[in-house]
């Protein structure tokens, strides 16, 4: 006799006759290939502008609709209030605080060239901060920031969600971050962003095109001459602005540019505002955001041992090359690699200054060429004077010859609140899980979703791309004793290459009888049996068998973890990963597990002891959220369903600032909490 841990070893011991340990993997990196192919063969099909103009527009639309639009906004530029100043040669720096929406203050600091000549219109930068947990007071990008300055452009420098001084989840009485900054933060309200239908890439964005407002507002700007840089986070930001913001004449993105292929065997997760729903399904990939923004001028920076893939950075350049001499402007793709790891080095800051300067000077000279010839002469004449004046003003960089120090300031010193969180300065401060939250109730009040219309978008979500057969059902081993009941392991094929398990118990005084069937469903699956051992028990001896059931990547087909400091149902580990990749598909790791969930339906259908006329099913925790979109999507499915502490739903979800984070990557499909209610 054997007993429930027995029977743990065992199924963590592997499947024994298929390796499973990357099936999860290779089902979803095939999906993605199929699709990457298919955005590459329409790339290639662009042959004139015309049908990059209709791409421009493919691209922009698309993922305007991907991260769920963008807040609604005032059309003036926001409202702002300068905080503080420091002086040094050569240098002003202003502290900025302004409304994105309202509650939502953006941090940021403006570095503006002194003394600049009156009137000169200089080049306006807006420099969006990457992953750094300090945001604009890193002082990686203060250097970045002086070059730009150096250079003779007015920069401002943006505090993003979750870093500097935009800490959501600040809280008083720990002094701190209750959930951590940045990537976290970002995921963390990113998955009830997801939920509601959108990414946290719609209200980065948008805080971003605030900044640009206020930027072209300044009067020390030329509005007509703007470009943007940042690395990383950053790089990611300054794309999502190439494709989707026509003010941004000049860019410089760097160490994210690569390819979404590349990428995908990286084995590398992304954060939440850089998974872009559905893209790769329709054939978006990181070529189209250069595609979108030519021929204007890009730098693409690369960072030679970056987990960027560089190769697919080099690759993606060389391919947009084309389209670049199909506009006649070969000359404004650029790149610059860097011999380093993963940051905005000194090197690339250098470049980028030189780039954007040059390139926006000649925006000055291609405004000054196309004044019309209808305006009166005294127009004419004032417009001449402002670019000479903005001319000359290039010349001597804007500002007297003074050299700006390099050095970064302590991070105190570039606060532009008391003590560096506005959610402690500012008593209507609002952080993004209350964005989301009044999102998701707006979008409630704007749309009424029948029970149908529901029913026929789960089921979307959970077929597509599958790709279902036979089931061969087999047993592993002869059937076992545990203590006093009967277990049988059971493999099956819920599609194609694709491997599911199952622990089968029954009490052996009922054998041979055809017995109800209560599917469970809980962590760990098989490999957690012995915790489950008294339900198992409980639930057999009334009469019913108990199908312990392995859905892909848990359990026993559990999928192996691509980096050693990642574990199962951790952020950025390999469920977290995947479920990125497929959602970048249209798809979602639950809308798969569900589909295998129904499968079981049919497994237990076809055992020769089970009657199929009384199905349940037994969850725990949010495994009672796979029941749920089995039994929207096909409703009766189920005789009846049971769960212990089940998740709250995904409506009232929404309504929470704080939540259990565990795997919860395996339990977000984009917009269930609008279906699912």
């Amino acid at each position: 006799m054997v007993t429930f841990r027995d029977l743990e070893r065992e199924a963590e011991s592997g499947c024994g006759i298929y390796e499973t340990a990357n099936q999860l993997r290779d089902y979803v990196y095939d999906l993605s290939e199929g699709a990457f192919a298919k955005g590459r063969a329409d790339r290639d099909a662009v042959k004139t502008e015309a049908e990059l103009d209709k791409r421009r527009i493919l691209i922009k639309e698309s993922f305007l609709h991907a991260i769920g639009g963008l807040p609604q906004s005032c059309p003036k530029a926001p409202e702002a209030e300068c905080t503080g100043r420091l002086e040094e040669p050569g240098l002003g720096i202003e502290k900025i605080v302004f409304q994105a929406r309202p509650g939502v203050y953006v941090t940021a600091d403006f570095y503006l060239p002194q003394p600049h000549l009156p009137g000169s219109g200089l080049p306006g930068i807006l420099f969006v901060c990457g992953h750094d947990p300090e945001g604009k007071q890193a002082p990686e990008y203060q250097t970045v920031c002086r070059h730009l300055a150096a250079a003779g452009m007015a920069v401002l420098a943006m505090d993003s969600v979750g870093q500097g001084e935009r800490i959501g989840y600040y809280e008083t009485a720990l002094a701190g971050e209750a959930i951590g900054r940045c990537t976290r933060e970002h995921d963390y309200a990113g998955f009830q962003c997801m939920a509601a239908g959108g990414s946290m890439a719609r209200y980065l964005l948008h805080d971003a095109m605030r900044g640009l407002d206020y930027l072209c507002a300044r009067p020390e700007v030329d509005a007509g001459r703007i470009g943007v840089t940042g690395n990383s986070g950053g790089g990611t930001l300054t794309a999502m602005l190439m494709m989707t913001d026509a003010r941004v004449r000049a860019a410089a993105p760097g160490t994210f540019l690569t390819s979404r292929a590349a990428y995908l065997r990286a084995g590398q997760a992304q954060d939440n505002e850089q998974i872009w729903p559905g893209l790769s399904a329709i054939g978006i990939d990181h070529e189209d955001i250069l595609l979108a923004f030519a021929p204007r001028p890009v730098l693409v920076l690369g960072a030679a041992y970056d987990f960027f893939p560089p190769e697919g950075t080099a690759e993606t350049v060389e391919r947009c090359r084309r389209i670049y001499r199909l506009c006649g402007r070969e000359e404004n793709l650029q790149s610059f690699f860097d011999t380093s790891r993963h940051k905005y080095t000194e090197a690339m800051a250098v470049r980028a200054a030189d780039f954007l300067a040059e390139q926006l000077d000649r925006c000055n000279m291609t405004e000054a060429s196309h004044m019309s010839e209808a305006e009166e002469p005294s127009q004419r004449l004032e417009k001449q004077q402002i670019f000479k004046r903005s001319a000359d003003a290039e010349k001597s960089k804007g500002f007297e010859k003074v050299k700006i120090s390099l050095k970064p300031l302590e991070n105190r010193r570039l606060w532009c609140t008391p003590n560096g969180q506005v959610m402690t300065a500012y008593q209507d401060a609002r952080a993004s899980w209350q964005e989301n939250r009044d999102w998701f109730a707006q979008c409630g009040k704007e749309q009424t979703i029948s029970e149908e219309a529901a029913a026929e978008w789960m089921r979307r979500q959970i077929y597509q791309n599958r790709r279902p057969g036979s089931l061969y059902i087999r047993k592993l081993r002869d059937s076992l004793v545990v203590s006093d009941l009967i277990c049988e392991s059971l493999l099956w094929k819920p599609q194609k290459d694709m491997v599911n398990h199952g622990y089968l118990f029954r009490c052996w005084q009922y054998e041979g009888r055809r017995l109800p069937v209560t599917i469970a469903l809980w962590d760990g699956g098989t490999c957690k049996v012995q915790e489950y051992a008294a339900f198992i028990r409980r639930t057999c001896a009334q009469g019913r068998a108990v199908l312990v059931a392995d859905l892909s990547g848990m359990g026993r087909v559990v999928q192996r973890e691509f980096q050693s400091w990642t574990c199962y149902g951790s952020f950025y580990g390999a469920h977290f990963k995947l479920n990125a990749d497929l959602i970048w598909l249209g798809d979602s790791l639950m809308g798969l597990r569900v589909f295998d969930l129904i499968r079981c339906r049919d497994v237990v259908r076809q055992w020769q002891d089970i009657d199929d006329k009384d199905v349940r099913i037994y969850t725990r925790g949010k495994y009672s959220l796979y029941a749920q979109a089995a039994d929207l999507a096909e409703r009766g499915i189920f005789t009846g369903m049971d769960a212990d502490e089940p998740f709250e739903g995904a409506g009232r979800w929404m309504q929470n600032k704080y939540y259990d984070p565990y795997d919860m990557a395996s339990f977000v499909i984009p917009g269930m909490a609008v279906y699912m209610g």
